[in-house]
Order: C-alpha cells, then structure tokens, then sequence
C-alpha cells in the first residue's frame, strides 16, 4: 500500500531540510544574463554578482553551459570560496534558473574515504613487497648451499 504524505507534513520535511542546508540561486535571461539573485550566494564565494551583466563573465563555471535546454546537473563542483554545491541548471519561462546545493561535507568525506583507500592500498603494497624481499633473502641462502 502506497501511503501520501499530507501537505502539512511534506512542507514539515521541506522546512527541516531547507534549514539544514545552504543554497543559493540566480535567474537568468535567455542571453545568460543575471536578473536577479538570492540566498547564501556569500557561502559560495558569489557575492559581488552585477544585476544586467553576463552570468559566464562573472561565475566561471558557468562557462560554456548555455544555452540550457533541459535540465542538468553539475555535481561537486567547487565555487569562489572553495566550497562544494551540485549546482543545478534548469531552463524555466525564457530563461535560466542556476540553483546551488551546497555538498561540501559529502564532497569533504568522499575524499577522506578515498585518501583512506590509496592509504590502505598502499599499505597492501608495502606489506607484499616486504614479504617477498623477506622471501628472497630466505631463498638466496638455500640456493647457495647447493
């Protein structure tokens, strides 16, 4: 059985969310110009954006994106201030919407778990080149006696 969510409770998940997480978001003309902006954009390193000029002059990522004809989706891309967002792109009334989501901290634990993986592997790798040093060192004596 399929159950829906009353509205009450989906805008309750929706606050809660919205509160844990920073975005920001920009509307575009269909030339890729800025119209207007909100949220976090400082969080992002955003936020000396001119009203009425180029968004690719002004936010390099953006560089080669436009025109946008269906949605798309940049994943951990870094911004001005070093952070990480998945930065969506999502065409909408002439124009272009570019919102952020921020994924600094799942951008920040994916490295550690793949820091610890090469770490690991490494280690692996040390440990088989050590055992067969130990193994040649205990073979060598053996074939000089013969």
């Amino acid at each position: 059985m399929s159950l829906t969510i009353p509205f009450a409770i989906a805008r309750y998940i929706r606050s809660v969310w919205m509160s844990k997480t920073s975005i920001a978001y920009l509307r575009l003309d269909k030339e890729g110009n800025l119209l207007e902006w909100g949220g976090m954009l400082e969080y992002y390193g955003l936020q000396d954006l001119r009203v009425g000029q180029a968004a690719i002059e002004q936010i390099s990522f953006l560089e080669g994106m436009f025109p946008v004809e269906e949605p798309e989706v940049l994943e951990f891309l870094r911004t001005g201030s070093g952070r990480s967002a998945h930065i969506h792109l999502v065409p909408y009334d002439e124009g272009t919407w570019v919102i952020l989501f921020d994924a600094t901290s799942e951008h920040d634990k994916q490295q550690y778990t793949q820091q610890r993986l090469n770490e690991l592997s490494l280690s692996a790798y040390r440990q088989t080149q050590a055992i067969e040093q130990m193994r040649n060192q205990l073979i060598e004596p053996q074939l000089i006696k013969k």
